[in-house]
């Protein structure tokens, strides 16, 4: 199952999303087979990062939102954590900002709690998204620069966000923004 969905999840970041759907499917059957709530967890939150992939954020939600729920009732920090992430990282790029905001101090918290550092910074690129849409200029740079200094697995489409991010806030302070 976990199999299923983690491969569903690389073929969504890979834009092959006939493959993704299909293995996201195989993940639901298996996890739903077995009856255990952290493998149903994590083909939720697969099915969910490859609906947003997709451009259906509202339906990656509601499964984001189920693993979390599911992952919650046998205590699956990790399943939870990730899906967690995705489901903010939507609220972040659709929902209003406070509502986001409160979002991103759970997730943050929650892998403080845990320890686990590569999620926060995942986490914390969501969190310059958020100012960057709320206009916090100072707060964006100071994430950014720590992003850049602390944070060496960026790429893909985070990579593109942050630089994105970087030469909005270069436009609007200038080089003293760096």
């Amino acid at each position: 199952n976990a199999a299923f969905g983690s491969l569903a999840i690389a073929q969504g970041y890979s834009q092959d999303l006939p493959s993704a759907v299909k293995s996201a499917a195989e993940s639901r059957l298996a996890a739903d087979s077995c009856g255990a709530p952290s493998a149903q967890a994590w083909a939720e939150y697969a099915l969910g990062e490859v609906l947003n992939v997709a451009g259906d954020p509202e339906a990656a939600r509601e499964h984001l939102d189920r693993a979390i729920s599911l992952a919650d009732s046998v205590r699956a920090h990790f399943a939870h954590g990730v899906a967690l992430v995705s489901a903010t990282s939507l609220r972040v790029a659709h929902s209003e900002v406070p509502s986001a905001a409160a979002a991103l101090v759970e997730v943050i918290d929650e892998w403080r709690r845990f320890g686990n550092w590569r999620q926060q910074w995942v986490t914390l690129r969501h969190a310059a998204v958020l100012l960057a849409r709320a206009r916090d200029d100072r707060g964006v740079g100071v994430l950014l620069g720590a992003i850049a200094a602390h944070d060496g697995g960026v790429y893909g489409a985070d990579a593109e966000r942050l630089t994105a991010l970087r030469a909005e806030l270069l436009e609007r302070k200038g080089p003293l923004a760096e």
